[in-house]
């Protein structure tokens, strides 16, 4: 995913190889050989969660950058802003409809510790309809879900495989009685 720097033209991203995340400049340029546009990525270091771990030239030009050593201008390019967006306005709305009708307190009875995670998966099914569940571990990374845990599909196919049906109807019951 490309991260806008606010304060430089060139983009902050993130690649994912194997299970380790690793954080790059992405620096687009002009290339009048070829007469397009092309790209520079300069590793700048990884990410361990939500912690940034620069590598040793990035830790290198930021102390230039800190001693003055190093141009104002070219100072402020070595500024990393991380900025997230996440979309809510529908899983906004269905917090409180399922507020409003008791249906989470339902789930939580029901399915304790992992309510959150029935909750976003069926938030991802009605807003996303016509996606396949193969999607949704991307969904939820682009909506706030309420800060429910991101579920990978091993997770999901859990989930799935350990909803007692006996749990569903006693869901249908609850609701059912209290809306009569």
């Amino acid at each position: 995913m490309i991260y806008s720097d606010i304060v430089s033209s060139f983009t902050i991203g993130t690649q994912a190889i194997k299970s380790t995340v690793y954080v790059f400049e992405d620096m687009p340029y002009w290339d009048k050989e070829k007469k397009n546009a092309r790209h520079k990525r300069n590793y700048i270091g990884k990410m361990n969660g939500e912690e940034f771990i620069p590598n040793k030239t990035y830790l290198a030009r930021r102390t230039e950058a800190a001693k003055g050593e190093v141009s104002t201008e070219l100072a402020e390019d070595k500024l990393i802003m991380f900025a997230e967006r996440k979309l809510a306005g529908g899983t906004y709305l269905l917090d409180k409809i399922a507020n409003k009708l008791g249906v989470d307190a339902d789930l939580r009875r029901a399915f304790g510790n992992s309510c959150a995670d029935y909750l976003s998966l069926a938030y991802y099914l009605v807003l996303e309809s016509d996606s396949p569940m193969y999607r949704f571990e991307h969904w939820s990374a682009t909506h706030d879900v309420g800060g429910k845990r991101k579920l990978s599909s091993q997770r999901i196919s859990e989930l799935m495989d350990n909803r007692p049906l006996r749990k569903l109807i006693y869901i249908l019951k609850i609701n059912n009685a209290a809306n009569q």
